[in-house]
C-alpha cells in the first residue's frame, strides 16, 4: 500500500469517527433536556384571589405574622416540588419549598404583609407530574397582623369620636346658660321692677298727712 493510499484510508476513518461523534453528541443534546426539564402545573382556580374575601382557617403553618397563604399539592408523591407565587402588592417568591405535614400531600406556606392579592401561582416537578393538582387551601391572618389592623381601625375612630363629643358638651352648656335667667328672681321686684322706692314712700306720708288732716277737721266740726 502506498503512502497515498494510507493517507486516503487514514482520512476517511477520521471523517467517519468525527461523524458517528457528531451524531452521538447530538443525540445526547435532544434527550438531555426532556430527561431534566420540569413540568409547570399551574394553581387549579380561577386567579386573581383576595385574602379580605377568602376561606379563613387558623392553620398558619409556622408563620407568624402578616397574612399567611396555604397552598397544598395534591396526586403528587416525590418530595420535589417547588412553588412559585405572585401578588399583587408583594410581588413574585420562589422557589418555595413545601413544608412537612403529617399528611400525605404537599404543602406550602407563604406569607405577606397585609392583604393582597394573588395574581400567579404554580409548581415546578421535576418528576413526571401526573395528576398533579395545585390549590390554595386558605388564608390565615396572624395575631400580629390583626392587631395592627385593629389598631388603624380605632386611629381613624378617635377623629370622629372626639368632635363629636366636645359638640355634644358645648349644646349643652349653652341651654343650661339660656335657662338660668329665666328661673332667677330680678333684685328690685319688690319695687316695681328695679325702680327707686322713695317716690312711694312719699305719696304715701302725704296721703296719711291729708287723711290725719281731713280726721281732725271733722272732730272739730261735730265739736262746734
Amino acid at each position: 500500500m502506498t503512502t497515498r493510499t494510507q493517507g486516503a484510508t487514514f482520512s476517511r476513518l477520521t471523517l467517519a469517527i468525527a461523524a458517528m461523534a457528531i451524531i452521538a453528541l447530538s443525540f445526547a443534546l435532544t434527550a438531555r433536556p426532556v430527561l431534566a426539564a420540569d413540568t409547570k402545573v399551574d394553581i387549579n382556580q380561577q386567579l386573581p384571589i383576595n385574602s379580605d374575601g377568602f376561606t379563613e382557617d387558623a392553620d398558619c403553618g409556622d408563620i407568624t405574622s402578616g397574612v399567611v397563604w396555604h397552598f397544598i399539592l395534591n396526586n403528587y408523591a416525590p418530595d420535589d416540588a417547588q412553588l412559585f407565587v405572585t401578588f399583587a402588592d408583594a410581588g413574585s417568591m420562589g422557589p418555595i419549598s413545601e413544608t412537612p405535614h403529617p399528611s400525605t400531600t404537599h404543602h406550602f406556606y407563604v406569607s405577606t404583609p397585609d392583604d393582597d392579592q394573588l395574581t400567579d401561582a404554580y409548581v415546578m416537578l421535576p418528576s413526571a407530574p401526573g395528576d398533579a393538582k395545585l390549590v390554595l387551601s386558605h388564608v390565615c391572618h396572624t395575631g400580629e397582623e390583626q392587631s395592627v389592623a385593629e389598631s388603624a381601625s380605632e386611629a381613624e375612630s378617635v377623629p370622629a369620636s372626639v368632635p363629636a363629643s366636645e359638640e355634644a358638651s358645648g349644646e349643652q352648656s349653652v341651654e343650661a346658660g339660656t335657662g338660668t335667667p329665666e328661673e332667677s328672681t330680678p333684685d328690685g321686684a319688690l319695687f316695681g321692677n328695679g325702680a327707686s322706692p322713695l317716690p312711694t314712700i312719699a305719696f304715701s306720708l302725704i296721703l296719711l298727712a291729708s287723711l290725719g288732716g281731713l280726721a281732725y277737721a271733722n272732730v272739730k266740726s261735730v265739736r262746734s
